[in-house]
C-alpha cells in the first residue's frame, strides 16, 4: 500500500457533511442525469411508503416536459432498474425485500438467496427497496434557510415538498 496516496487521498476527504453534499451533486450535476436525479430524489423525500427499485425506475419513464400534458415516453426508460442506484450516488440505500423467509429456519436454510442488497443486479428490482441513505439528505435537499447545510446545494435540486407532490401527481396521472 503506498502511503503517500493513502496520505493524500485522507487530505483530500470533505471536512464537513455540507461539503460531501455538496462534492456528491456536483458529481451528478456533471453527468446526463441531472433530471433524473431530481425525480427520484423528490420521489425519496415525498413518499408515503418505501419504494422497490422497479418503482422508481418507471418514474423517470414519464416526460414532464411533453405538451400538453406529460406522457409515457419508453427511450427515456434506464436499460436497467439499477442504473437508479448509479444516478444518485451515495445519497441512497438499499434494502432486500425477503418475500420467501418466513422463519429464521428458513433464511438460514436458503441464505444463498440473500445476498448483499447492494449487488442489485444480481436481485429482481421488484425485490429491491430504495431509500435516502439518512435523514441529512431530506434535510438538505427540503430546506432553504440560510445558513444551514443547504447553502451549499445547486438551488435545482432543493426540493421543496410542493414541487415534489407535483411530480409525484403528474406521474401518476401520466
Amino acid at each position: 500500500m503506498d502511503m503517500k496516496k493513502v496520505s493524500r487521498t485522507l487530505d483530500n476527504l470533505p471536512m464537513s457533511l455540507a461539503e460531501t453534499y455538496r462534492r456528491i451533486f456536483e458529481k451528478i450535476e456533471c453527468g446526463p442525469y441531472k433530471e433524473e436525479a431530481r425525480t427520484i430524489l423528490a420521489w425519496l423525500c415525498n413518499s408515503r411508503r418505501p419504494l422497490r427499485l422497479d418503482e422508481l425506475s418507471a418514474t423517470i419513464c414519464i416526460d414532464l416536459n411533453a405538451s400538453p400534458l406529460p406522457r409515457y415516453d419508453g427511450d427515456q426508460q434506464l436499460s436497467q432498474p439499477s442504473d437508479v442506484l448509479e444516478i444518485c450516488s451515495s445519497l441512497v440505500s438499499t434494502t432486500l425485500i425477503n418475500k420467501s423467509s418466513r422463519t429464521l429456519q428458513d433464511y438460514w436454510i436458503n441464505r444463498d438467496e440473500h445476498e448483499d442488497p447492494r449487488n442489485a443486479q444480481k436481485k429482481r428490482p421488484g425485490d429491491i427497496e430504495v431509500q435516502l441513505c439518512h435523514l441529512s439528505v431530506k434535510d438538505y435537499l427540503q430546506k432553504s434557510n440560510t445558513g444551514t447545510i443547504s447553502d451549499s446545494i445547486p438551488s435545482y435540486y432543493k426540493i421543496s415538498e410542493q414541487y415534489a407532490e407535483q411530480i409525484i401527481a403528474l406521474v401518476c396521472t401520466s
